[in-house]
């Protein structure tokens, strides 16, 4: 059965969304790094040649960082966590190395989902943002 994984990379729990094409199943769940490890390594470990991940690849974006903020204090926290997110991605593609999983970068271009056109495109209630735009990624 062919899988689609779509990573919303995160430093405290990235969104993750598992596809199945064949059935328009959907399942989704934030989660840190180390669940999402053991979850890859499980999908591996079943039959890796009939998983795909898709990881937003924020990092290969020119400019990250489109927050305005109230302050320099504000900017330079969003700046890390952007940093500390792209990192946690870059992380991610490492494990899939590791792994042996076929994995392809997503350049975030479009604008993030908002729970109710997610609702709309899906049928389902995702309250969670990373979720989301993990969804984004795999859903056709």
């Amino acid at each position: 059965m062919k899988i689609k994984i779509g990573i919303d990379p995160d430093c405290a729990k990235s969104g993750v969304a598992s596809f199945f094409p064949a059935t328009k199943r959907l399942v989704t769940e934030a989660m840190p790094f180390f669940d999402l490890l053991d979850y890859l390594r499980t999908l591996r470990d079943d039959d890796c040649n009939h998983v795909t991940v898709y990881i937003e690849a924020g990092w290969l974006n020119a400019k990250s960082n489109y927050h305005k903020a109230s302050s320099l204090h504000v900017a330079e926290c969003i700046a890390k966590k952007v940093g500390a997110n792209h990192e946690t991605g870059r992380k991610i593609v490492e494990m899939c190395n590791y792994l042996g999983l076929y994995y392809i970068l997503i350049q975030p271009t479009t604008a993030k989902w908002t729970k109710d056109f997610c609702f709309k495109v899906t049928g389902q209630n995702i309250s969670n943002a990373d979720c989301r735009d993990a969804v984004k990624l795999v859903w056709e």
